[in-house]
């Protein structure tokens, strides 16, 4: 497409063409880059009203606003994933999104003119990101760390006990009705990250909590009061708390954990693996074993948004050793721990850096009756976790076989190593 000053300048622009409720709904979601002369034709039937948003958009971009006939009625700001309204206050038939600058760095503003009617998309199209090139904000995966691992409770669940769909504010809207006007697109429609699907029917979704009601009474809400319960159950305050999603996935979830359930579209899987681990860090919950492995797996294969780390200078490689050298010495003391012992589900979680090497550690049970020595190029994964299963149950490492080490009447799991005070903890 041309973009056209009033003065006669011409520059070219390559742009995707979202001209389905499906392709507005979704726009510039998840991408991380955004070429210098890239971007995105958002095209309507008829004229329109109503305002952008920046949910789950981490590109800072500019939205021009266009009539009918391409002329630029205004250029406004987007933030990366801001929530409030972009709206020209007028209506437009034609919207596009560039990066952030482009018009003010080409001189291009109100009352310019783009070429728009019946552009095809640019050839080549633009490749489809793979479902694990979504990014994610930087530190998902330390918080999970941060977490603790416990069994979930099996104190008695009342949903009754969580007051949702309140109207805290007191202004004619309760939660779903806000979470709904606040999600609905330009176009009138709901985008469901779980699965991909569009409508413009509000009755056809569900306001999802990211984290379910009973998922967080089990995960340490079982302890709060009633006003704490009514404020999680209508937490509007973080983003991916409460989501718009088909009816059909947020019934298919229900009260499962990302061990138990996934969104049927894989594209979202780092999304949701991301907030689910923000809203439990954000209120203090707890994980179970199989939630803790889930998650760390899912993580581990998300790219983050965070700037990219610097290419070793001449200056640091030279300070790395030959390929026959000694490598330096690690300070073991203090660098693995326990996370849980789970004597029911026989598994037991160590956490510890990236990589690090386990040889020589040994982990054992209460009077050492059963004991394994870790053998060379054992290491603790990408995920930070690293799991320790027997009997029946799987994990990464499986030292006693198909045998169960356990006492579920008491037992004590002890992780010793090289120059390491030992670590226990008693398995629940």
């Amino acid at each position: 497409m041309e973009v056209r000053s009033a003065g006669g300048r011409i520059v070219e622009l390559s742009v995707e063409i979202a001209d389905s409720p499906e392709l507005r709904s979704r726009g510039l979601m998840f991408r991380s880059t955004l070429g210098d002369d890239e971007g995105m034709l958002f095209e309507f039937s008829s004229d329109t009203s109503g305002g952008f948003w920046m949910r789950n958009t981490y590109l800072g971009l500019d939205i021009a606003f266009l009539d009918a006939d391409g002329v630029v009625l205004t250029v406004l700001p987007g933030e990366p994933e801001s929530l409030e309204s972009i709206n020209p206050g007028q209506p437009y038939r034609y919207a596009l999104e560039v990066n952030r600058g482009w018009f003010a760095s080409m001189g291009f503003g109100p009352g310019d003119r783009v070429t728009v009617g019946g552009v095809p998309p640019p050839e080549p199209p633009l490749p489809t990101p793979a479902p694990t090139a979504i990014p994610i904000e930087p530190g998902a995966a330390a918080l999970l760390n941060e977490l603790d691992v416990k069994p979930e409770h099996d104190a008695e669940y009342d949903r009754d006990d969580w007051p949702h769909w309140s109207d805290l504010d007191r202004d004619g809207c309760n939660t779903r009705c806000e979470v709904l006007a606040a999600e609905r697109l330009p176009d009138g429609s709901w985008y469901s990250v779980f699965d991909g699907r569009s409508t413009t029917v509000a009755r056809e979704f569900d306001i999802d909590h990211l984290v379910p009601l009973a998922e967080a009474h089990e995960s340490g809400g079982w302890e709060w009061d009633r006003s704490t319960r009514q404020r999680f159950a209508n937490d509007e305050t973080y983003a991916h708390s409460l989501i718009a999603v088909s009816a059909s996935s947020n019934r298919s979830k229900g009260k499962k954990d990302p061990g138990e359930w996934l969104p049927p579209d894989a594209g979202s899987h780092c999304f949701y693996a991301d907030a689910w681990v923000r809203v439990k860090h954000r209120w203090s919950l707890s994980v179970d074993v199989n939630e803790l492995i889930a998650l760390g797996r899912i993580l581990t294969n998300c790219p983050e948004t965070g700037p990219t780390p610097e290419t070793p200078t001449q200056e640091t490689t030279a300070t790395r050793p030959p390929p026959d050298a000694e490598p330096p010495a690690v300070d073991n003391a203090g660098a693995l721990s326990l996370a849980s012992c789970d004597a029911g589900g026989e598994l037991v979680v160590i956490t510890g850096p990236a990589g690090f090497e386990l040889a020589g550690w040994t982990i054992s049970d209460e009077g050492r009756r059963n004991e394994h020595t870790f053998a060379p190029g054992t290491q603790i994964p990408a995920s930070g976790s690293l799991v320790v299963a027997s009997g029946r149950a799987s994990g990464d490492v499986k030292p006693w076989g198909g045998r169960n080490v356990w006492n579920n009447d008491g037992d004590t799991a002890t992780l010793d190593g090289p120059d390491a005070a030992p670590v226990s903890l008693p398995c629940t």
